[in-house]
């Protein structure tokens, strides 16, 4: 790319995609992105598209992460590739290598940590998530966003299973399973009696709402394809 960046969010979309048609290429582009991954499990916003550079792109959204760790689990899925979980890759801030399970899990704990959730028990949206309108709707570390935090839940739920597969951390998928239903439960309080919201903003206004600042009523189709996705939408919220 003429920047030197590969978007992590963009390049884990279009890999889910061509793994159905290339399974090394995908397998190769996985690693390439876990490896911009920094030691503390946050995934930037953009990593380096040559393996080697020292260029990232820095601003704090909250959604790469999300959809790498999806890309992973359907990369095993697919594949039923479970050595690629023993593959050491390296860390963008560090020489340190750890496995493709280490990666997959820091980045989770980074998700979980206290100072990452938010008041209505959603992941804070800091910089953006997928909407890249919403780039101003967390600077302060207040705002929410319901589409990250639906896809959390998911991974939870994934890596539970993955972990109970692989015979390993018993507590820790437990432990995942019990987070996943607290952000599900969370996710609740972005449905405004129609649909779900699409953010919750530093100014505590839910935006992509049935009501937003100008009166307009504003459906927002991911946060609500998630709500169904992750089960976060059941009964009235379902239909």
């Amino acid at each position: 790319w003429p920047t030197g960046l590969r978007g992590t969010r963009d390049a884990a979309n279009d890999f889910m995609g061509i793994l159905y048609y290339d399974e090394t290429w995908a397998r190769k582009v996985l690693f390439e992105l876990y490896s911009g991954q920094l030691v503390n499990g946050w995934l930037p916003r953009q990593v380096p598209s040559v393996v080697g550079s020292r260029k990232v792109d820095v601003r704090k959204y909250s959604d790469s992460g999300a959809f790498l760790m999806e890309f992973l689990h359907e990369y095993i899925r697919h594949t039923g590739d479970m050595s690629a979980l023993n593959e050491e890759i390296g860390f963008f801030d560090s020489e340190e290598k750890t496995t493709l399970l280490d990666h997959l899990l820091r980045s989770i704990e980074h998700y979980l940590l206290p100072e990452n959730i938010g008041e209505h028990g959603l992941c804070k949206i800091y910089n953006g998530d997928w909407l890249d309108a919403l780039n101003n709707a967390g600077l302060k570390g207040r705002g929410e966003s319901v589409m990250v935090t639906c896809q959390l839940a998911m991974s939870l739920k994934d890596t539970a299973n993955l972990l109970r597969y692989l015979g390993k951390e018993e507590d820790r998928a437990n432990r995942y399973e019990q987070k996943a239903e607290d952000l599900l439960a969370g996710v609740l309080n972005a449905y405004n009696g129609e649909f779900f919201n699409g953010a919750f903003t530093d100014e505590g206004r839910w935006v992509f709402s049935d009501c937003d600042e100008d009166g307009e009523k504003r459906p927002y189709g991911p946060s609500n394809y998630y709500a169904l996705c992750s089960g976060a939408a059941k009964g009235k919220e379902e239909t």
